[in-house]
């Protein structure tokens, strides 16, 4: 199985993005254990107080992160965030595999909070979880962008934060092959 970790990113994948849900990751027995709102800190006292007791997933997909930056945390202290949860997902499930993916686009190009993802998303490609090959690193929100940087039309909902149909289609297009790899790795 698969269980997907994280924020209303993971949370509404089967809700707004359903249709991508039930082709790519519901045949792979994928549970969703997204909850709307939650911080890295959230996230950690969950895991903490039993959240994936009991499961043994072949695959934890994490997404956290992006609502630390509204409470004005900084890269490096929403990467510490991440990285806590990571340690705590593999303390829990040792056998598991972790397929980490980047925060996800906010706003348009140029604004702060985009330039908070951007540095959370370049310090997580390069941390040491990734570089030494315990977590997988996949930045799916890159497809939600035009050249220019500002989203697809109708890739994100009016908030420019929330993938629609159309966004979580194209973020399936990369995670689904990266899954697929995990599950068939030993």
């Amino acid at each position: 199985t698969v269980l997907f970790m994280g924020d209303s990113i993971i949370q509404w994948w089967t809700r707004y993005g359903l249709d991508s849900w039930n082709r790519w990751f519901a045949p792979l027995g994928a549970e969703d254990d997204g909850v709307a709102g939650d911080t890295t800190s959230n996230l950690l006292y969950r895991l903490e107080h039993g959240n994936v007791a009991g499961t043994a997933p072949k695959v934890v997909v994490v997404e956290i992160g992006t609502n630390d930056i509204p409470h004005d945390r900084r890269p490096a202290d929403v990467v510490r965030g991440i990285e806590a949860v990571l340690a705590a997902v593999q303390q829990q499930q040792p056998a598991a595999r972790l397929l980490l993916l980047g925060l996800l686009p906010r706003d348009t190009a140029g604004s702060p909070d985009r330039a908070t993802v951007d540095a959370v998303n370049r310090l997580l490609a390069t941390s040491d979880p990734v570089r030494t090959g315990r977590v997988t690193y996949l930045d799916p929100g890159r497809l939600l962008l035009q050249p220019d940087g500002d989203p697809i039309p109708g890739a994100l909902h009016a908030d420019l934060r929330h993938p629609t149909d159309l966004g979580y289609r194209l973020m399936s297009t990369e995670l689904a092959p990266a899954l697929a790899e995990l599950l068939q790795t030993k």
